[in-house]
């Protein structure tokens, strides 16, 4: 009998810390791997094939979505800085351990939730989500937004009031989201150690 898999995806508004501690968490936690994206995006400066995304082709993704190799897929068009509309795939593929985590918006865990439902796959999708008080997390936009050679802050103020929009009390409950599931990041050493604490309850419950 195949045994029942676990993905755990972590949800948060922008700069709630969601990368750091994923990287965090799957580097002091053996219980559970991180469960790496795939796009066709160019990778970034700072980026590393196949620790923050798998970097393919658009051809080759659509290989993988004739297969069937991806839990769920999305389709963004973004617009390049010459105004060219420039369409970019990502999706996430079927994990093989038996516990796995992955950041990413909210669309991401929605699509995996409602695909995994209407399948016959044995795996449990649990959220898990990041809070950071609202003044604390814009200072962290606008001092991430600084470090850029042309700083966009409508943007950032765009990105911001979206997030309060999206994120309401409503919509939190519906994505499964209460108290034993959300964590502050003002001290990312303690969310990482609580977030560990609350993976290893839900994987192993008889341990409590």
């Amino acid at each position: 009998m195949e045994e029942n898999k676990t993905i755990f995806c972590l949800l948060g508004k922008s700069a709630s810390g969601k990368d750091t501690l994923i990287n965090m968490i799957t580097s002091s936690n053996s219980n559970v791997s991180k469960l790496i994206p795939t796009t066709t995006r160019e990778k970034r400066k700072y980026e590393k094939d196949g620790y923050d995304y798998h970097f393919i082709s658009e051809n080759a993704f659509m290989k993988k979505i004739e297969k069937n190799q991806f839990m769920e897929h999305r389709k963004y068009v973004a617009v390049t800085q010459s105004g060219t509309p420039n369409t970019l795939y990502y999706g996430t593929e079927y994990p093989q351990g038996h516990s796995s985590i992955l950041t990413g918006p909210v669309d991401m865990y929605e699509k995996i939730k409602n695909n995994l439902l209407d399948s016959n796959n044995k795996i449990n999708v649990v959220p898990i989500y990041i809070q950071v008080p609202d003044d604390e997390r814009l200072y962290r936009m606008i001092r991430r937004e600084s470090r850029n050679s042309k700083p966009n802050y409508r943007e950032v103020a765009r990105r911001f009031l979206a997030d309060n929009r999206e994120f309401n009390e409503e919509y939190m409950k519906s994505l499964g989201i209460n108290e034993t599931n959300t964590f502050v990041n003002l001290d990312k050493d303690l969310a990482a150690k609580q977030i560990n604490e609350f993976i290893n309850s839900t994987l192993f419950p008889d341990k409590k």
